[in-house]
């Protein structure tokens, strides 16, 4: 026969009832009253065809029948313990794998929060492993959703989708950049208005934030969109596009004097990259331990937000 989750806690009860040497006495270590008890055994015994035990005015005692079921409900209850515990030092041994998405370059922003917390979780535990898929949003989203990630780390959108559960962890600052010899050029048809929107990269950034700055022709040239920051920095490079990048992105490429931000106190974008997961699904213990690793490795960086 098949035993149900109510059928297994009778045993555990026959079985402390056994050892108190009667339902009275049984009282005290269960919980539960004498009636109550005395219903559990013989709901027990319907269910498995059996008398287990005299009860009464002539004290407990058990059957042959009830000896043998007290003998073979010991090694289940034992058996069901031990897994139990062999679960729980899983749990606490992080066993498993984690699957965790996030955007492009994002190894250079000076909190390198990703690398951080990967260190701390194979500290923790020999036998966690991490997988890491780079990708732009769109791709990442789809892959949460269907399950082939179970994190993952981006830039939200304005429309944020539902059923997902999302937690900030580092700000990323980004500037309007050209290359060094078109700078005072392109700083001048800014300002008068004049730049030319085929030249216009709206890469990763929320349209509405680059609209505020950079005014109509950031609709103008939204159909110029370069998705990976790497396709960005080699068309800006060129000096055949203008658009904004990450600071820590730019920072080589300024040093050598071949990208100048232009007007950067007026045309800079303030970005906050969240953690992001599936509120329809629940994380393992090692994706959970990942995740906590990164919302503590990023609060650094969240306490600059102003």
């Amino acid at each position: 026969m098949r035993l149900d989750k109510m059928e297994i806690r009778w045993l555990k009860l026959f079985c402390i009832i056994v050892e108190k040497r009667g339902v009275t006495n049984a009282q005290n270590a269960t919980g539960l009253s004498q009636p109550v008890l005395s219903h559990y055994i013989s709901r027990l015994e319907d269910s498995l065809g059996v008398v287990l035990c005299e009860r009464g005015r002539g004290g407990f005692a058990l059957t042959s029948e009830g000896d043998v079921v007290y003998q073979e409900a010991k090694a289940v209850t034992a058996t069901l313990d031990d897994f139990a515990n062999r679960l729980a030092a899983i749990k606490q041994q992080l066993i498993g794998t984690v699957k965790i998405g996030c955007l492009d370059n994002t190894v250079t922003h000076p909190s390198n929060v990703i690398s951080h917390s990967i260190r701390t979780l194979y500290q923790k535990s020999a036998d966690a492993k991490v997988i890491l898929t780079i990708g732009d949003y769109d791709t990442l989203m789809e892959k949460l959703m269907n399950g082939s990630i179970d994190v993952m780390l981006s830039i939200l959108p304005d429309d944020i989708p539902p059923d997902v559960f999302f937690q900030p962890v580092f700000i990323e600052q980004s500037y309007f950049y050209t290359i060094a010899e078109n700078a005072n050029r392109i700083q001048q048809e800014w300002r008068s208005g004049t730049l030319d929107p085929d030249m216009l990269l709206i890469a990763g950034h929320a349209l509405n934030q680059i609209s505020k700055q950079l005014g109509p022709i950031a609709k103008k040239g939204l159909q110029h969109v370069a998705w990976h920051l790497e396709s960005s920095l080699l068309l800006l490079l060129a000096g055949t596009h203008i658009g904004y990048l990450p600071d820590h992105y730019a920072a080589s490429w300024v040093e050598q004097g071949k990208l100048t931000a232009i007007a950067p106190d007026e045309l800079n974008l303030t970005s906050i990259f969240y953690l992001i997961r599936n509120a329809r699904q629940r994380l393992s213990p090692v994706a959970e331990a990942l995740w906590n690793n990164i919302v503590e490795a990023g609060k650094s960086s969240l306490a600059n937000l102003t």
